[in-house]
């Protein structure tokens, strides 16, 4: 199928959908959930009605943006799980895999409001589960919130360097020793 230029933009459609998820992926996380249509339309290089023609929801758009990320990420801890990895080692490799995977749309995990995120409510439950799974001892509350509050920002910051992913890898490792550790009383 032949590529067909928007004159208005100037830019192959046939990319606009790929465009649209990551200029709202990266808004969403760097600005919250309440960034508008216009913004992302505008960050997509395409008319407002072409956000609206891919994703006729909000939800759609957020739902397009996280569903792939959550997917992924319990495939990843499945591997990992299966291949007897646990602790802090096996959390710092699953989220430098979804850096690798997910480029810059990873920050999202850190900035959506799961409760509200319509349509992927239940697989980012099975997400969190994996998670604990993966720490090797029961994470609390309080180490998830950490180490969400921390995602999108340290994601963010590496998402475009060449060893990105690695270097992800060992701050989120490092933070959920930190946390476990704090937790357990040591110093």
């Amino acid at each position: 199928m032949p590529i067909v230029k928007n004159a208005a933009r100037g830019r192959p459609r046939s990319d606009a959908r790929e465009r649209i998820l990551d200029s709202a992926a990266a808004l969403i996380a760097d600005k919250g959930e309440g960034v508008s249509t216009d913004d992302i339309a505008d960050s997509a290089g395409v008319a407002r009605r072409t956000v609206f023609n891919y994703f006729p929801a909000r939800e759609d758009l957020i739902r397009a943006c996280m569903a792939p990320m959550l997917e992924d990420g319990i495939s990843i801890a499945e591997r990992l799980l299966a291949a007897g990895k646990r602790g802090p080692g096996a959390l710092g490799e699953l989220c430098g895999e979804l850096l690798r995977r997910h480029g810059k749309r990873i920050g999202l995990l850190g900035a959506v409001d799961f409760a509200r995120a319509a349509g992927v409510e239940a697989t980012h439950v099975t997400y969190i589960d994996k998670f604990r799974q993966l720490a090797g001892e029961e994470v609390d509350g309080q180490t998830l919130w950490a180490v969400y509050r921390c995602f999108a920002p340290l994601a963010r910051t590496v998402a475009q360097d060449h060893d990105g992913p690695e270097r992800f890898s060992a701050a989120m490792r490092g933070l959920v020793e930190g946390m476990l550790e704090a937790r357990r009383g040591k110093p």
